[in-house]
């Protein structure tokens, strides 16, 4: 394998008894001498069912009315006793998060505490699963001591993700997802966050999740890592998964240790999570992550592979960044952060004590602001990765204040501004597939499979780089 961005390590009955037919008794011809008359057959009394068989027919439909109206019953309480509305850790003290209680949580929760990854900040499609692609749950597993690690969410509850191991031959060969979810840069935007995504800030989640694109165990859907040992990772440090800061806002304790869970979860995954094999005994390693998740990719993928080189050189391990590719452009308007406030890629750095990637901050000056985009990060990340960036992204043109393609204003700045300095700033990139669909983020959700460009998938491409098969490794939708 050698993908060609950056260089890497690379499922005999009973019968009734017999009744003589009526008429069918035998024919007895006029006798000659009287006979004694014979001795009546004595006969099972008739039940009141046979005296009146419609009795029999209403009590049947009663039987069957009774069991409909238990089983509706049933159904009824347990819907009511599983209602998920956000709950507190018992845990918390009265200085930490209080999460509000009437918060709507995702619809894709089920009645069984298990969901699907959906969160308001990847498209509400995003992630149309479709059944036949949701076999084998990822079952939740909570870091050891991770309070001394500091592997904690904002509201202080013990960090928890989900694991399920690959089949066979293939328990040695990872794909490890990083959810995405924004991140909130701003006492104003934290406190908006706690209120409408509380979520996205806490460890209390159901204890089993379901997923499609690259973590479905479907082939047709999921074609080269179907059966692979898959790890989802949940978000919920809002610090692109790099923070190491303790804040008090409304006075209430939020930790942004992003930095901290990504240690912690990898050194468990070494020591041998629960069924999954050892990390360190990997052949084959894809680090990969969505919108902020890609964000954390990006910004702890180098020391991920250091990690795991340091045991075993041959892991070939690689990155993919769904809907994270970050660049140099000037905002329509005013950049604004997930919540509509105006920010800049300093207030994140800044208010979040971001650990990013050393060797890029060692070379550059403005370390708070550049080494967080992907574009000046990109030279200075030793292990390959692979991008997925759509050309009309919604999400992201609605945070350079582009929210209507049909204003002809903001037409022309995606025409004559946004699209050519992405495209300029993508162009060398070895493994790349770039649509023009408006979409955010695709790894976990049907796009993976279905969106194409010359008849080829996100998936398709994908295999293409990573396994360096002969098919194109780049490719980049083209104006209609």
């Amino acid at each position: 394998m050698n993908p060609s961005n950056t260089p890497h390590n690379l499922d005999k009955s009973t019968n009734p008894d017999s009744i003589p037919k009526p008429g069918e008794s035998p024919s007895n011809p006029a006798p000659s001498t009287p006979i004694t008359p014979p001795t009546p057959i004595k006969t099972k009394p008739l039940s009141m069912a046979e005296k009146n068989p419609g009795l029999l027919i209403a009590s049947i439909l009663g039987v069957v009315l009774l069991a409909l109206v238990t089983m509706l019953t049933i159904n009824i309480s347990k819907n009511l006793n599983n209602n998920d509305g956000d709950t507190v850790d018992p845990r918390q003290t009265n200085n930490q998060i209080r999460l509000n209680t009437n918060n709507d949580r995702d619809a894709s929760q089920s009645s069984t505490k298990t969901s699907t990854d959906k969160n308001k900040f990847q498209d509400p499609d995003q992630n149309s699963v479709s059944p036949k692609s949701l076999s084998g749950a990822l079952i939740k597993r909570t870091v050891p001591n991770a309070q001394s690690s500091k592997a904690i969410c904002n509201d202080g509850t013990d960090y928890t993700y989900y694991t399920r191991p690959g089949t066979s031959d293939n328990t040695n060969k990872w794909v490890i997802y990083f959810q995405g979810g924004g991140a909130c840069t701003s006492e104003e935007a934290c406190t908006t966050r706690a209120e409408e995504d509380g979520d996205l800030i806490t460890a209390d989640h159901q204890e089993s999740r379901l997923s499609d694109g690259i973590l479905s165990t479907v082939e047709s859907h999921n074609p080269d890592f179907n059966n692979w040992s898959h790890v989802f990772l949940p978000y919920c440090s809002s610090d692109t998964w790099a923070g190491d800061a303790v804040k008090e806002i409304n006075n209430d304790t939020w930790y942004f240790y992003g930095h901290h869970i990504v240690t912690a979860v990898v050194d468990d995954l070494f020591a041998g999570a629960g069924n999954m094999s050892k990390l360190g005994d990997s052949t084959d390693v894809l680090v990969v992550g969505s919108s902020a998740g890609g964000g954390g990719v990006q910004l702890n993928l180098d020391r991920i592979s250091d990690k795991i080189h340091g045991v075993s050189r041959d892991t070939n391990i690689v990155g993919v960044l769904d809907s994270t590719w970050s660049f140099v452009v000037e905002p329509f308007t005013v950049r604004v952060d997930a919540y509509g406030n105006i920010t800049t890629e300093e207030d994140v750095g800044n208010f979040h004590n971001t650990i990013g990637d050393e060797s890029c901050e060692s070379a550059v000056s403005d370390t708070d602001v550049s080494c967080r985009t992907t574009q000046t990060l990109a030279p200075y990340l030793s292990t390959s990765f692979f991008t997925y960036i759509d050309q009309r992204d919604s999400l992201k043109l609605t945070r350079m204040g582009v929210t209507n393609l049909q204003d002809s204003a903001q037409r022309a700045y995606w025409e004559d501004i946004y699209q050519p300095t992405l495209l300029t700033s993508i162009a060398n990139l070895g493994g790349l597939f770039s649509p023009m669909v408006g979409k955010h983020t695709s790894l976990t959700g049907d796009r993976f499979y279905t969106v194409k460009i010359d008849g080829l998938t996100f998936a398709d491409v994908l295999g293409n780089w990573y396994f360096d098969r002969s098919g194109p490794k780049s490719v980049i939708a083209e104006q209609p």
